[in-house]
């Protein structure tokens, strides 16, 4: 019996292995994004979908204050880049990030108007910038009582057009 499992295994084409075993993590991966999506909607929280609608609305509030038009997404290449950090990060914290980096004024990035797909490859850079005291408070706030932070404001105002 030893000498067959040889054999057989002699004959094994590993690259053709390694592919199946690529797509079945893969398909692991997806199934638990799945399960978690549909955890979330049974809890009551929001879907994949209404996470990403409100995320696309703050990038665009944020980039539109700073360039006072609003900003056109390629969702074809966009979409499966916000989801994967949404996944990866949580709404909160990309939505943090988002702040950091459309407030960033390095050249490099501002001379290119602060695409969505640099900010993507850049997002580990804007890590953890709002946790620290240095943060502004938001410029022209009138809520009560007033937002300590940018992130705060655009959040509230974001929820108040919504209703």
């Amino acid at each position: 019996m030893a000498g067959a499992a040889k054999k057989a295994k002699a004959g094994l084409n590993v690259p053709a292995v390694q592919k199946i075993l690529t797509l079945l993590k893969q398909r692991h991966d997806d199934d638990g994004a799945l399960i978690e999506e549909l955890e979330r909607l049974v809890g009551g929280g929001p879907g994949i979908g209404d996470i990403l609608k409100e995320l696309y609305a703050y990038w665009n509030d944020l980039w539109h204050a700073v360039y006072g038009s609003d900003y056109v997404f390629t969702f074809t290449r966009d979409a499966p880049q916000m989801k994967r950090l949404v996944r990866q990060l949580g709404p909160d914290e990309v939505r943090a990030r988002m702040l950091s980096y459309l407030k960033d004024r390095e050249v490099f990035v501002a001379d290119k108007k602060h695409p969505f797909g640099l900010f993507v490859s850049m997002s580990n850079k804007y890590a953890g910038l709002l946790a620290g005291a240095d943060d502004a408070a938001a410029v022209g706030c009138k809520h009560t009582p007033r937002c300590t932070t940018d992130l705060q404001h655009t959040t509230k105002k974001l929820k108040e057009a919504r209703q």
